[in-house]
């Protein structure tokens, strides 16, 4: 009778997205596992999530370090609402732009006690700010795109009214 081996493996994580990089990126991290295809909720916590995207060092064209500064950048900037972490076999990133100051990453507390929702023009140079940056990190996709997965044109100011974020994927 074939007895089941057990083995004990210590994950030491400090975060939720810690926890969630080292599990879905295991063969970074010496685990016996990786997880191919996993997407988490939505997260508000974007210099929490830059901190664990900075945990992977190298992946095809995909440096950690170097997103995980990008993200970092762009929240800075205001232009974040939430954003995904991931693996589609290989990195992905999705990034929500906010439609109300209130929503931003980084709002300040006069931001979210007197709200305005941002102009078109504004979501617009959002996306486009979204997408020039994560350009300087060479994925090999990168788009806008509705909550469909259907691609949009960012300069067609009717299609940023539906739910829409930009989809950056490492191969």
């Amino acid at each position: 009778m074939n007895k089941a081996k057990t083995h004990e493996i210590k994950l030491e994580y400090k975060t939720p997205h810690d926890l969630f990089v080292k599990l879905i990126y295991g063969e970074d991290f010496d685990l016996p596992i990786r997880i191919l295809c996993a997407e988490p909720e939505r997260t508000r916590d974007i210099l929490g999530l830059a901190d664990a995207i900075g945990l992977i060092k190298n992946y095809n064209d995909f440096e950690g370090r170097k997103v995980a500064a990008t993200l970092r950048k762009l929240h800075k900037k205001g232009v974040i609402e939430t954003a995904i972490f991931g693996r589609e076999f290989s990195p992905v990133l999705y990034i929500y732009p906010p439609y109300w100051t209130s929503q931003k990453s980084n709002a300040s507390d006069e931001e979210k006690k007197r709200p305005r929702r941002f102009t078109i023009e504004e979501r617009q140079q959002m996306f486009k700010t979204i997408i020039s940056e994560l350009q300087k990190n060479d994925p090999d996709e990168l788009w806008a795109e509705d909550c469909l997965k259907k691609r949009i044109d960012i300069d067609n100011i009717e299609e940023l009214y539906v739910e829409c974020r930009v989809r950056a994927w490492w191969d």
